[in-house]
């Protein structure tokens, strides 16, 4: 029996960065209620073997102030659009100030895995200050290095530009899959790019007892309830409930089953970006302009941002 679904939002405490993304990666696999902690987390970790899956560690982040000699080396090295720069100024002193999440300094490292001598432990330094805070993220201990003079910011430390550069927030979305689509397109840009991690289809078998062998459904905001074109769309999507289980019993596997589902199907994705790209996608998707379901989903959402983070300019 098709279940209809209801679109929301949560957002999600950042405070435990290695809890956030065991949620993201269980999240993709509805077993969000079977968090391990540390053995699952080590599975995921690329640096601890083939069996991985870093883009939820894309949702976990690291600030730091840093010398000024070493945020314009790393001017010079980057090329990775996950690794966010800014000075500021503070008591007329410019500070220097580089970000990035986790994926993005393992990744920084393993890129420049060749290069040798002083710079090779700039470019590792960052992942080693992750290492000396979380070590349950490696199986295998990290050298150490010449202690840099890092200084790790939390979301208090931060100016109002450094906030809206630096500060990463993560929101659980329900919706359906037509909306999360337009979401996760808003990463076309490079300026815009976000981190996300959805639930699949591929993995997800609607069939078994877990999803109560039954499909969800968020059904427009524009249609009616008892209306005829309500009725006409939820006779289809029984329809696609019944060719979707008919595949299974049969033994057509999960990730080809899928092509039966409808684009109405409910899904739920983790969003994690920068109040810089938040602003821009939140003032984007509650415009006029926008999809009737989006605005529904993201303008309470904005109106929560502006009172959260009133230092910014929303307009």
């Amino acid at each position: 029996m098709v279940i209809i679904a209801k679109r929301g939002y949560e957002i999600l405490d950042n405070s435990n960065p290695l809890q956030l993304i065991e949620y993201a990666a269980r999240l993709c696999y509805k077993s969000e209620n079977f968090q391990t902690g540390k053995e699952f987390i080590q599975r995921l970790w690329k640096g601890n073997g083939k069996d991985s899956h870093m883009s939820p560690f894309e949702h976990a982040q690291f600030i730091f102030e840093v010398p000024e000699w070493y945020f314009k080396i790393f001017q010079k090295l980057l090329n990775r659009h996950y690794i966010v720069l800014s000075i500021d100024t503070i008591n007329k002193k410019p500070r220097y100030v580089v970000s990035g999440n986790f994926r993005s300094f393992y990744e920084l490292s393993d890129y420049n895995k060749d290069i040798s001598g002083f710079i090779k432990e700039v470019i590792e330094y960052p992942l080693y200050m992750i290492y000396k805070q979380y070590p349950d993220l490696f199986k295998t201990p990290l050298e150490p290095v010449e202690e840099l003079s890092f200084k790790v910011l939390k979301y208090e430390d931060l100016t109002p530009l450094e906030i809206e550069r630096h500060w990463r927030v993560s929101v659980k979305f329900i919706s359906n899959r037509g909306i999360s689509h337009e979401a996760v397109r808003n990463s076309s840009s490079e300026d815009f790019r976000g981190s996300y991690s959805q639930l699949s289809t591929r993995y997800c078998d609607f069939s078994k007892d877990k999803h109560g062998k039954e499909i969800k459904i968020v059904v427009s905001s524009t249609i009616m309830e008892g209306s005829q074109e309500y009725k006409t769309f939820m006779d289809f999507y029984a329809q696609c409930e019944r060719i979707y289980m008919y595949l299974r019993d049969n033994g057509t596997k999960p990730q080809v089953a899928r092509d039966a589902l409808p684009i109405g199907l409910e899904t739920e994705w983790i969003q994690s970006m920068n109040m810089f790209q938040w602003m821009h996608f939140l003032n984007q998707r509650s415009s006029s302009d926008a999809h009737p379901d989006m605005v529904d989903l993201v303008k309470p959402l904005r109106e929560e941002f502006v009172k959260r983070y009133p230092m910014l300019k929303w307009e």
